[in-house]
């Protein structure tokens, strides 16, 4: 895999997938969908496409993990990579799915040290599967700043589809027990 500058960003380059993440979405930045009072981290409503919310209100919550690197907590200098296995759960706290995601560190930003990470992963949920990828700040993402991934669908009910996932720690420092909401958007 290859990086590449993109818009203050970076464009990764595999063989099955093209994803871009502008800075924009991997921060704070969210407009409001005025149809549905959501937030839509991605602007794709303002840049005219049509996104339909779902997964509201669910969770996600790592299970187990192997590491390279640093062991404690695992993800944390530039080279470290992780693989790991989550369990998601409905908004009624019902487990539904899971996800196998990797997690590498890819370099420290030099204006303030904040560590810059390449995720993918691959949600399994009982309507069908899709893969998510994105560069993130995984240091502001470990104080709670939601991250946004590109999603696309493999099968059922996703299968061709494309949209985001936001990301957010819902608590802040991380235990081995921190779970993180998941909000999935389908887009056109």
């Amino acid at each position: 895999m290859r990086h590449l500058p993109l818009l203050g960003a970076r464009l990764a380059v595999s063989t099955a997938l093209v994803v871009g993440v502008s800075g924009a979405l991997a921060g704070s930045s969210f407009a409001k969908d005025a149809s549905s009072g959501q937030a839509d981290p991605t602007g794709a409503k303002a840049a005219g496409h049509s996104c339909q919310h779902l997964l509201q209100g669910w969770t996600e919550l790592t299970l187990n993990y192997n590491s390279t690197g640093t062991p404690v907590p695992p993800g944390n200098e530039v080279g470290d990579a992780v693989i790991y296995n989550d369990a998601v759960f409905d908004q009624n706290d019902k487990q539904v799915g899971h996800a196998v995601g990797y997690v590498s560190i890819q370099r420290k930003d030099p204006a303030d040290g904040h560590l810059i990470s390449y995720y993918h992963a691959t949600e399994d949920l009982p309507d069908g599967q899709f893969n998510e990828t994105g560069t993130v700040d995984r240091t502001a993402t470990w104080q709670g700043v939601p991250a946004v991934f590109r999603i696309e669908g493999t099968t059922g009910a996703y299968a061709g589809k494309h949209g985001y996932l936001t990301w957010r720690l819902l608590q802040v420092p991380v235990t081995i027990n921190t779970r993180a909401s998941l909000d999935l958007w389908l887009c056109d």
